[in-house]
């Protein structure tokens, strides 16, 4: 008997493509339901359909709870009115539902990735006035291995002419020549005491290797040539996730930045609003 069903139990298996299939149909014939009950965080009818959310979350509970953490994070620190915001390795978009309650009359949002067809549909999806998408074919060894090299591109972006910058999910995917290029270009573009949130595997006193081994959780090596970049053997290439030191966060700051919170994250197994740690970092005048 247990072989006639057997079908039937990978069709509800979660991870399984013809459970997703029918995950989507749902979620596209509740979510206009949905939207009709929003009465407090009406912009929520932003996030994007099941197939176009990415970020690490497909569940809508999921993706609309990580944007909120990131916007409770967002509103302790940011203190500028109508602020032009900045978000790195944007994917579809997923920090426009956290920052747009700060974005007020004359706010704008500019979000930046290296997929090209992420950003295809965020143009199409998100309000053009408010919102802007730019397209950059740069190089990752796990998400773009044929695009082109980081070390010389500048960003399409004015120099000083930014608020706010965000990154979700993007330094736990970069080695350190990019992440310190990113940092370049950050102090470039963010305004004299500018804020940058952005999220990180902070290997730190607070995590013990010897409770996660076996998991995707165990950084047992580093980069070669780079001792504060960690990576676990659970996968194949270091960019597929990247823990970084206390020590690798002071080499990205240099002089021109100061580190001036960090919210714990979950990924320890200590206690936190959110997985990954989300450093609050604070452009220094020239």
């Amino acid at each position: 008997m247990r072989f006639w069903f057997q079908p039937v139990l990978r069709f509800f298996t979660p991870r399984s493509r013809l459970w997703y299939w029918f995950y989507r149909q749902l979620d596209a014939a509740f979510r206009p339901f949905d939207d009709l009950r929003l009465q407090i965080v009406d912009f929520l009818h932003l996030i994007p359909p099941a197939r176009f959310r990415t970020g690490g979350q497909s569940a809508i509970t999921e993706y609309a709870y990580s944007a909120g953490v990131i916007a409770a994070y967002i509103g302790e620190h940011l203190a500028t009115p109508d602020p032009q915001v900045l978000d790195l390795g944007c994917g579809t978009g997923k920090m426009v539902s956290a920052v747009w309650p700060f974005l007020g009359k004359n706010g704008h949002y500019t979000g930046f990735d290296i997929d090209e067809k992420a950003i295809a549909f965020a143009r199409s999806w998100y309000p053009k006035d408010r919102c802007s998408f730019l397209h950059a074919r740069l190089y990752n060894a796990h998400y773009n291995p044929d695009g082109e090299a980081l070390a010389t591109y500048e960003w399409p972006v004015a120099a000083a002419s930014i608020d706010l910058a965000v990154a979700f999910s993007l330094f736990t995917h970069l080695n350190m020549p990019d992440s310190k290029r990113y940092f370049e270009e950050l102090a470039r573009v963010l305004k004299p005491n500018a804020l940058a949130l952005l999220t990180f595997f902070l290997v730190d006193d607070r995590y013990n290797p010897a409770e996660h081994v076996g998991t995707r959780w165990h950084f047992d090596r580093t980069i070669e040539g780079q001792p504060d970049w960690y990576w676990a053997s659970w996968f194949k290439i270091p960019e597929r996730q990247i823990g970084v030191s206390p020590a690798g966060i002071n080499y990205l700051m240099s002089d021109t930045f100061e580190l001036i919170k960090v919210h714990r994250g979950w990924w320890t197994g200590q206690p936190g609003a959110f997985l990954q740690d989300t450093l609050v970092f604070r452009r220094k005048p020239s």
